[in-house]
């Protein structure tokens, strides 16, 4: 049967989170406000619109969506020399890529991030061919209802991407760094590693499957002994 292995993009694949960081930052201090690492971390893995409320309800100024925007146009400009690549996850990656029919799996990428920014970090780096699908939270929900929002930590962006890659949520596997994007994957019904970073390394990773350090890399043998074992299992029950 086939598998479905889906992956966050921001601070999973992409070191993105110091480049996001400073662009708030920046958007902040246009608007008399500020933002420290430590504040900021408590925000990684929310969407954009998400963060702009939340930090527009500190500086009461201006409006949410004026700060997303100057946000956005930091980022823009900050992009270029500050994103870097996650080499342990993006090795994994080119590994299943290069045996995708062998192994019989099928992957996507599931991003609460705006559809442009989410295909400009993936492009950079030539991952989009990667992927069969690549599903972005604030723009590619619109099925979907719920009143209190339907990105992450929701778990309408998991059960969206397993339904666009035709594989049921109980036979995908789910990356994810952060606590709020964990929380969408395991209530959506994935499996779940969290591969948490430098911001996220406080998060509450208790609800994932399987937690790799940020200093473990990441074993394409271990990785489909742990899947395949938990699965076959999950089957037994």
């Amino acid at each position: 049967m086939t598998i479905g292995i889906i992956f966050d993009c921001d601070g999973t694949l992409i070191d993105s989170e110091h480049a996001y960081f400073l662009s708030w930052q920046v958007a902040l201090q246009t608007h008399g406000g500020s933002l420290t690492l430590e504040e900021s971390a408590a925000f990684a893995g929310f969407s954009g619109p998400h963060i702009a409320q939340k930090l527009h309800e500190k500086i009461k100024v201006g409006s949410p969506e004026a700060l997303l925007e100057d946000t956005r146009k930091a980022f823009r400009e900050l992009h270029s020399h500050l994103v870097t690549p996650i080499e342990r996850t993006l090795k994994l990656v080119r590994q299943l890529a290069e045996q995708k029919h062998t192994l019989g799996i099928k992957m996507g990428v599931a991003s609460a991030a705006a559809k442009k920014e989410l295909l400009l970090n993936l492009n950079r780096f030539d991952l989009a061919g990667l992927f069969d699908i690549i599903i972005s939270g604030k723009d590619d929900l619109d099925d979907y209802s719920d009143p209190e929002g339907t990105n992450k930590p929701k778990p309408y962006i998991y059960l969206h991407t397993a339904k666009q890659l035709g594989v049921h949520p109980s036979r995908c596997i789910a990356f994810e760094d952060s606590g709020p994007g964990v929380q969408a994957a395991v209530t959506a019904g994935l499996l779940t590693f969290a591969v948490p970073n430098s911001f996220t390394k406080q998060h509450d990773f208790s609800r994932a499957h399987f937690t790799i350090d940020s200093s473990t890399e990441i074993d394409l043998e271990e990785f489909l002994r742990k899947t395949h074992a938990h699965m076959k299992s999950s089957l037994s029950n």
